[in-house]
């Protein structure tokens, strides 16, 4: 479940340093040579998670979220990813309850 939200969860962030959802699914094409199928399901978490969060005090949670999938390797491990963004990802989630 928990690489279900990572991979579902790739999303845009308009911040400073932090790339955008859209860039980290194109990454994870190209660098993990993943198929077209699971692109358009990382750009559609894409969107969803964009339209629940952004505009609101999960923002910063967001960023953090983002930033550490971004800079975490293995990136093509989303299992690895999962596990060592747990802090940010409990972060967020927290913060969505709020919601």
């Amino acid at each position: 479940m928990r690489v279900a939200f990572i991979f579902a969860a790739w999303v845009l962030v308009a911040g400073c340093g932090v790339p955008s959802g859209d860039s980290l699914c194109e990454r994870y094409r190209e660098e993990c040579n993943t198929a077209d199928e699971n692109v358009t399901l990382c750009k559609q978490g894409v969107v969803a998670k964009e339209q629940l969060v952004l505009g609101t005090e999960c923002e910063d949670e967001y960023e953090q979220y983002v930033a550490c999938q971004a800079d975490f390797e293995p990136f093509c491990d989303l299992v690895a990813v999962a596990d060592g963004c747990e802090p940010a990802t409990q972060a967020l989630i927290a913060c969505e309850d709020t919601l």
